[in-house]
């Protein structure tokens, strides 16, 4: 049988609250507010403050190292051209002329006498003869105009010269007297085998109106070419 006992009951002293300091009661607000305003902080963090600055440090730099920029080349002034000084010389003016000196004029009185002849005389007065032709043969130059063809028959062309195929110019000097026939021929130029012949022979033959200096007909000198040329 086991025997239990109970331990004898201890009374303990009861607690009493001591009276309260007000300086007490100050200090636990203000530790209470202090706290409240730490524990905001942390929860609602201000804006970050703006980043510092960077601090520029001037470092000197000796004279010596530094290279010297070399001044700009002088700009030259535009060239301006002298202009030319245009010196105007004084033209005298001419000197006005002295009046003529009057001149005396002497006039000749004129005597004219006419005189009636009778109409009958004036019949039997003597007429101016014309004026004779020169005898000398001339050019066809200056007043003398030339003579004009009016008959020229051709000249033939030879049968021996055909065969050898000759062409060629035969040239004549020819005279023609006042009436404008062939008086002389004068070979200056002629063709072998009877071509020269034959151009003389034509030109004999031919007539001229006359040649006339100041309208009168006058012998004259001309020259004539003859062509053979074969067909």
């Amino acid at each position: 049988m086991i025997h239990t006992e109970t331990p004898p009951e201890t009374t303990l002293p009861r607690w009493q609250p001591e009276p309260e300091d007000p300086r007490t009661r100050t200090g636990a607000w203000a530790f209470a507010i202090a706290g409240h305003a730490l524990l905001f902080t942390l929860y609602f963090p201000a804006s970050s403050p703006p980043p510092p600055k960077p601090t520029v440090y001037a470092t000197p730099v000796p004279l010596a190292n530094v290279p010297r920029q070399s001044p700009p080349p002088p700009t030259k002034p535009p060239e301006t051209k002298p202009q030319e000084a245009t010196v105007r010389i004084p033209v005298p003016e001419p000197p006005t002329p002295a009046p003529p000196e009057p001149i005396e004029r002497t006039t000749v009185p004129l005597q004219t006498t006419f005189e009636l002849v009778p109409t009958d005389d004036l019949v039997n007065l003597p007429t101016e003869p014309p004026p004779e032709p020169p005898t000398e043969i001339l050019r066809v130059t200056g007043d003398v105009r030339a003579p004009v063809p009016l008959d020229q028959p051709e000249p033939r062309y030879t049968e021996l010269a055909r065969r050898h195929r000759v062409e060629g110019l035969v040239i004549l000097d020819a005279t023609l007297d006042a009436e404008g026939r062939v008086t002389d021929v004068q070979v200056m130029r002629g063709l072998p085998m009877g071509l020269e012949q034959e151009a003389v022979t034509a030109v004999r033959r031919w007539r001229y109106s006359p040649a006339t200096l100041h309208g009168v007909p006058v012998p004259v000198r001309i020259t004539v070419t003859v062509t053979y040329r074969l067909q």
